[in-house]
């Protein structure tokens, strides 16, 4: 192994699934599997001196443990390492790279995360789409995806970020592609990309890659609730039902108005309240109002600010600040 190559730390929580050329699956769901599952890729060690760390099995759904043990354990080993790649189910991957932005603040090392175009052993369920993946992709894109996520997770890159398909998108702008491109997956909400794939990886000139001091957190709290408000439903909440949580989330649709019993509920519930839309502009009541973010965005900095309140500036200020670049043309 040439004595130059980068120390990259390969963290698996899922998103794991590889399919070869005769059709054969291969995923990691326990340390036992890692092995076997690598040498399906032995182009990455010779991309990178690779420690791999195993932090979910691929059916396993990612929870809040999972996330703070995540960061817990990129902090430990950020002083060996050039850089970190992490391997996590498509459907949880924007969320994990958010709150690992707001967790790890102008983090000093770079922080990856890709995976496969599809996540899970049920694979009889998945039929058409793994015959479509094979068809027209050659299998997951896992492998083409970890290969570049490791070639740039060495590079110094502004936050964390999601490397998937053509595409290397700021983890805290990514939001699902509407479209049947199973090999890019993920665009970015206000059309911020720090890379592209190519013949190469191009990265975008001009990132601020300086950083100032860290700010690294520990917790994220699992006492939130969210709810997609849609117009004319009944939450079916009380008061009661309420004081279970330090914080409340709505998700607001069509018009974005809230309708007046729900508000005077939300308002007399003595905690902590988010109204989200994209394009939410005006606010409403004594609610914080948050927009021009993605929704993950959104719950990952209500789940910091939350566990965090006692080291943070009021809870209304921190949610309007631009903390991790979470803002649009940001």
């Amino acid at each position: 192994m040439p004595k130059n190559n980068k120390k990259i730390y390969l963290l698996l929580a899922g998103g794991t699934v590889l399919i070869d050329k005769q059709g054969h699956f291969y995923s990691v769901q326990k340390k036992e599997d890692i092995a076997l599952w690598l040498a399906q890729m032995p182009e990455l060690n010779i991309l990178a001196d690779m420690e791999t760390v195993l932090l979910a099995g691929e059916d396993d759904v990612l929870q809040f443990s999972h996330w703070e043990n995540m960061a817990r354990i990129i902090k430990v080993k950020a002083g060996q390492a050039d850089g970190f790649v992490i391997v996590a189910p498509v459907e949880q991957l924007a969320q994990t790279g958010a709150i690992l932005g707001f967790l790890l603040q102008n983090f000093s090392k770079t922080i990856i995360l890709t995976g496969a175009s599809i996540s899970g052993t049920d694979y009889n369920q998945k039929k058409a789409l793994i015959k479509e993946l094979r068809d027209k992709h050659s299998g997951s894109g896992l492998k083409s995806n970890l290969i570049n996520a490791i070639q740039v997770a060495s590079q110094t890159l502004p936050g964390p970020a999601i490397m998937f398909g053509t595409r290397l998108i700021p983890a805290v702008k990514a939001i699902p592609a509407n479209s049947n491109d199973r090999a890019n997956m993920f665009v970015s909400q206000d059309n911020n990309y720090w890379g592209r794939v190519d013949f190469g990886i191009s990265i975008k000139s001009g990132l601020q890659t300086s950083k100032p001091r860290e700010n690294i957190y520990d917790k994220i709290s699992a006492k939130i609730l969210t709810l997609q408000d849609v117009r004319g439903v009944d939450w079916n909440l009380d008061k009661n039902d309420l004081l279970k949580y330090e914080a409340i989330i709505v998700k607001l649709a069509g018009n974005y108005q809230l309708e007046k019993e729900k508000q005077l509920l939300l308002e007399k519930s003595g905690r902590s309240v988010i109204l989200y839309h994209r394009e939410l502009s005006v606010g409403s009541g004594s609610l914080v109002c948050l927009a021009d973010c993605t929704w993950e965005t959104a719950v990952a900095k209500t789940l910091w600010a939350v566990a965090n309140r006692k080291k943070l500036p009021a809870f209304e200020k921190v949610m309007k600040q631009n903390i991790a670049g979470e803002f649009n043309n940001t």
